[in-house]
């Protein structure tokens, strides 16, 4: 005790006054103190003079070698001993490193022990130490010292090791030339370490990011590793109940341990365990860190990057839904050499469409000319439309930012390749199996973004080759009729320019639903015929809004009203006429005729002589709808309308009758006339 006391002392007093020479003996004695090995239960300590401290209470030794770490770091703390850090001598990295090597190598040995007061402190105190000696070391001897670290056999030095060296590239702000060699010089040791040391691509990624645009060629090679590391065949990682996995590493206590004669001759191998290599792990524990460090180099390297991009393109698309980042970085920054796999990465994101590849689709939409766009989606609309397994939304994604991002004058020079590719995508209802009325909305919302490119004269054309297109099957006809109510909801009294263009084609698709004489095949073929089916319900929409933003009235011509009028009356036999009532109640609205509301007046009022009450319900439904349109211009009707107002009040369906005295109060309030002397 009084040999360990005189040591003790001896550190501290070394702590305030220290020579060049005594540097060595200090870091050598430390570390004899630090390592001890032990026999059954007692601790011994031996030095190179043979001084041997025994220490049978377990406590005394803890609190012993607590008091040297603590002196140890407040030695490395001290400016003085900094200073002698600062000057380079023979054999000192190699001393630093292996004192360095020891302090981790003890926090090693903790780490799965019962965290104690005592643990905490060694750990707190020999963390000191670790950062003092190597914050303090010159950038060369650092990595040097690293280095050496690197090259030894356990992982879990590694881990620490690469911690520090970590927060060592992050604090440095200015870097000079031989800083940016030494560091260069380390990363064929990094690589080695990349397959089993997820935070080896951390420490990757920040070096590229701080001097990869003046050393091209090395982080060519570590990008170059990053793919043959991805594209390597996945091995298991060691199964906790393998007998040869041990999770932790403990020291050992060797029996004879072998001390150097001298301080300047420190052994080279050191006192801590060497655990067999730890199998490589699969490239998916490592992806996040890996593929982050991809990102940064192809980012910084840009066009350098163009030899390997054939085998990384292949690998990303390999795991497409881990790699978004990468292929996002890769569309910012080298889109002119992408043109080859444009293709092939469309469909890959259409196969697992998610809010990360929406972004990778945005950014293709952005950052490619549309000339060379244009023929990949093409290509992948081919694929993608009828398959159920992609999502052909991301294909409307990419090229509605396409068109945005894109200038009209391009826009107009490839009129008819996009009008291929609208042709293929809207015939997306017709050739799939599992349809999806959200996935139709989005091509035709797709479809208003080249709308608002063109002009009057450019869009007739195209409009007309999609009507001619829609011929061809129901199915086809309904996508139409969908295009055409979005496109009315959002060009509104503009749409009217082309509204002449498709009246025709309304009128024939409303004649297709007009029931027929009361036949059991008719009664049949009115049950499926209502106002709710697709095609029927957007024609119905398309007309309704040709009639509500006909401000100017001028659509409405009479011959047109006159053709249109009784085929929407035909049609108030259906069940269902919810989608019928706004349409036939506004046209005598857009009409604005005197003439023309007495006739549609009577042709509607007449059909309430029905024997069917649904008929008779459905007309005084539209009458009210009617009345309520017109407003106070319905006073010149009213004398017509009494008589048949006065029959259906004493309707023998409740419904009727209800929905009359309602009609009655609607045209007393619009009129302000009170109707009991009439009625």
């Amino acid at each position: 005790l009084l040999t360990s006391y005189l040591i003790y002392e001896r550190l501290r007093f070394y702590r305030h006054k220290m020579s060049r020479c005594s540097l060595s003996f200090v870091i050598f004695i430390s570390i004899s103190f630090i390592r001890p090995c032990q026999i059954g239960n007692t601790h011994k300590v031996r030095l190179d003079s043979g001084v041997e401290l025994n220490f049978n209470d377990a406590k005394h030794y803890s609190y012993f070698k607590l008091g040297l770490a603590t002196q140890l770091y407040l030695l490395a703390s001290s400016n003085h001993f900094t200073g002698l850090l600062s000057e380079t001598s023979e054999g000192k990295e190699g001393r630093l490193a292996v004192l360095i090597e020891v302090c981790l190598s003890i926090m090693i040995h903790y780490q799965n022990a019962e965290q104690d007061k005592f643990v905490e402190m060694l750990n707190k105190r020999l963390t000191g130490v670790t950062i003092s000696v190597t914050g303090e070391l010159p950038c060369s001897m650092f990595m040097s010292v690293v280095k050496a670290l690197l090259t030894t056999e356990t992982p879990l030095l590694h881990t620490k090791c690469l911690n520090i060296l970590h927060n060592r590239i992050k604090g440095e702000s200015g870097w000079s030339d031989e800083m940016e060699e030494s560091t260069v010089s380390l990363l064929d040791t990094l690589l080695k370490l990349g397959e089993s040391q997820t935070l080896t691509w951390t420490v990757l990624n920040l070096l590229v990011k701080k001097i990869g645009d003046k050393h091209p060629d090395k982080f060519l090679t570590v990008l170059s590793s990053s793919i043959a590391l991805l594209s390597s065949p996945p091995s298991c990682p060691p199964s906790p109940s393998d007998p040869n996995h041990s999770p932790s590493y403990h020291l050992p206590a060797p029996s004879s341990p072998t001390l150097p004669a001298s301080p300047p001759h420190l052994p080279p191998t050191p006192y801590y365990p060497t655990s067999p290599p730890r199998p490589a792990f699969s490239t998916r524990h490592i992806s996040p860190e890996l593929l982050s460090c991809v990102c940064s180099c192809v980012e910084v390297l840009g066009v350098r990057t163009l030899p390997l991009l054939p085998g990384l393109v292949g690998v990303l698309l390999a795991r497409v839904t881990e790699c978004v980042s990468v292929l996002s970085v890769m569309v910012t920054s080298v889109p002119q050499f992408l043109s080859a796999y444009l293709n092939d990465i469309l469909v890959a994101a259409a196969l697992d469409y998610t809010e990360e590849m929406r972004g990778l689709t945005e950014l293709i939409g952005k950052n490619m000319k549309i000339r060379v766009l244009l023929p990949a989606v093409k290509k992948a609309a081919d694929t993608v439309v009828s398959s159920p397994r992609h999502n052909l939304v991301s294909i409307t994604d990419t090229l509605s930012c396409c068109i945005e991002n894109s200038v009209t004058h391009d826009i107009k020079r490839h009129t008819s390749d996009i009008a291929a590719i609208f042709i293929k995508m809207l015939a997306y209802r017709s050739v799939t199996t599992s349809f999806d009325a959200a996935t139709e909305d989005a091509v035709v919302t797709t479809f208003l973004h080249l709308v608002y490119k063109l002009t009057e004269k450019e869009f007739l054309p195209l409009l007309l080759q999609l009507l001619e297109w829609a011929d061809g099957s129901e199915e086809t006809s309904t996508t139409f009729y969908n295009l055409t109510t979005q496109l009315s909801e959002k060009l509104q009294g503009l749409f009217l320019l082309f509204g002449g263009s498709i009246f025709s084609s309304i009128l024939d698709k409303l004649k297709k639903h007009k029931p027929a004489e009361s036949t059991p095949e008719f009664e049949s073929k009115k049950a499926r015929l209502t106002s709710t089916s697709d095609l029927l319900m957007f024609v119905l929409k398309t007309l309704h809004n040709m009639l509500k933003f006909d401000k100017t009235h001028s659509f409405i011509t009479p011959d047109r009203f006159e053709s249109l009028l009784p085929v929407l009356l035909d049609l108030i036999s259906l069940p269902d006429i919810s989608h019928l009532t706004p349409a036939l109640a506004h046209l005598p609205v857009a009409a604005n005729s005197d003439r023309l509301w007495k006739q549609y007046n009577f042709q509607l009022l007449n059909l309430s002589k029905s024997h069917d009450p649904k008929v008779r319900l459905n007309v005084v439904l539209v009458y009210h709808e009617f009345i309520t349109r017109l407003g106070q211009d319905y006073s010149s009707l009213l004398p017509d309308t009494l008589p048949f107002l006065a029959e259906l009040l004493e309707d023998s369906d409740p419904g009727v009758e209800d929905m009359t005295h309602k009609i009655v109060k609607t045209i007393e309030s619009t009129t302000g006339e009170s109707m009991d002397q009439y009625l």
